[in-house]
């Protein structure tokens, strides 16, 4: 896992930005070379835009650099709440790639990670391989554990191509239901489900480390836009069945592997 996952800018960041100036009429009051202003004649005249008031905060820009000195400020790596006897940990706000051998039970596995969330924050479930065999998994998986599905959603496959990350308009798509997802639940999307890699990006070569790099850019894009979803990507093993399949950027660029 590297240290990369804690490097996002958050709220509490604090900086020496100075607080917004006064109006325009406290700096005439200040400043005698604005009096001119306040003539009558040029009452109605609009003060020069550097003399405005400073936008609100919630509309400035997130700064380019963070002070070595700042990084205290970023907060802690999270985990999930997930039960720590058979599940690896699932870092929150990060990018995790789950990979495993065909027939292992990777969804069932990445649908229980879903479920276990989802029992008190939205999810978003992308099944690129449809969502026939959902509804009797998510039972049987409430028979076992309990618990409900109320918080789960699943991309309409029926009606809706799967999204692919190699298109940018694709990836706003992603970002646009795990946002109208998390509206309707009253919170925000805490995880987006990507089952699976290769269904995706579909005409990608997955050999590629310059696709792969397009691919955790996108997941980046959206962790962003949805102010800390995390995405779990999850994707088939190689011929050699030592890793995951395709370029070694995948694995490489993301924040835990599974």
């Amino acid at each position: 896992m590297s240290d990369n996952s804690i490097a996002t800018y958050r709220d509490n960041y604090k900086t020496d930005i100075p607080p917004n100036p006064p109006p325009f009429d406290d700096y005439a009051a200040v400043y005698d070379d604005f009096s001119a202003y306040l003539h009558e004649e040029a009452a109605e005249v609009e003060p020069p835009p550097s003399l405005t008031p400073a936008q609100n905060e919630s509309e400035t820009e997130a700064p380019l650099f963070i002070w070595a000195n700042d990084l205290k400020y970023l907060p802690p790596l999270e985990f999930f709440d997930l039960p720590r006897n058979h599940y690896h940990p699932l870092p929150c706000d990060a990018i995790s790639l789950m990979y495993g051998e065909s027939g292992a039970g990777k969804s069932f596995l990445a649908l229980s990670y879903g479920l276990h969330i989802a029992q008190s924050l939205p999810v978003l479930y992308i099944a690129g391989e449809g969502m026939r065999g959902y509804h009797g998994r998510v039972q049987a998986w409430i028979e076992h554990y309990g618990g409900h599905s109320h918080n789960l959603a699943f991309w309409n496959t029926t009606a809706h191509n799967v999204p692919q990350f190699t298109d940018p308009n694709h990836i706003e798509s992603i970002i646009a239901a795990a946002r109208a997802v998390g509206e309707q639940r009253g919170t925000k999307t805490a995880l987006i489900v990507i089952d699976t890699v290769a269904r995706s990006m579909a005409g990608a070569d997955e050999n590629s480390n310059r696709e792969m790099s397009t691919l955790i850019e996108g997941c980046d894009s959206i962790k962003r836009a949805t102010e800390g979803a995390a995405v779990l990507l999850v994707h088939h093993t190689g011929k050699a069945k030592n890793g995951s399949r395709g370029g070694s950027a995948l694995p490489a660029g993301v924040d835990c592997v599974i």
